[in-house]
C-alpha cells in the first residue's frame, strides 16, 4: 500500500515539475553507473561470442581433419594400385604406356581419330 502512496506523491509531484531537481541530482549520480554496466554488459556479450565463435572453430576443425583423413587414405589407394599397375605391366611387358584423348571425329561413321602423345 504504501509503494502505491509513494507513486502517486511521485506522480504528483512529477505533473508539476516539482521533482526535476530531484531528478536531475538522481540522473546525474546514477549516470556514470549506467554508463559502467553498460560497458561491462557488452565485454560480456563479446566474450560469450568469443567462446561461442571458439566452438565453431572446433567443429569445423574437426570435420576438417574427418576430411583429412579421408583424402590421406584414399591417396594411400592410389599409391597402392599405382604400384600394382606397374606391376602389372612389367608382367605382361608393356615398355611404355600412352595417354590419349579425344581428338575429333572421324569421317567414317564407326570411328574416331585419336592423338597419341
Amino acid at each position: 500500500m504504501r509503494y502505491i502512496l509513494a507513486s502517486l506523491v511521485i506522480l504528483f509531484l512529477s505533473f508539476f515539475e516539482l521533482i526535476n531537481p530531484v531528478k536531475s541530482a538522481v540522473q546525474w549520480t546514477f549516470t556514470p553507473f549506467q554508463f559502467g554496466l553498460k560497458q561491462v554488459a557488452s565485454s560480456t556479450n563479446d566474450t560469450f561470442g568469443f567462446f561461442t565463435s571458439l566452438q565453431l572453430i572446433s567443429r569445423d576443425n574437426v570435420r576438417l581433419l574427418e576430411e583429412n583423413a579421408e583424402l590421406e587414405s584414399k591417396i594411400l589407394e592410389l599409391k597402392i594400385t599405382e604400384e600394382e599397375n606397374r606391376t602389372l605391366r612389367e608382367q605382361i611387358g608393356v615398355k611404355k604406356s600412352y595417354t590419349c584423348r579425344y581428338y575429333g571425329k572421324c569421317p567414317r561413321p564407326d570411328g574416331f581419330i585419336i592423338r597419341i602423345g
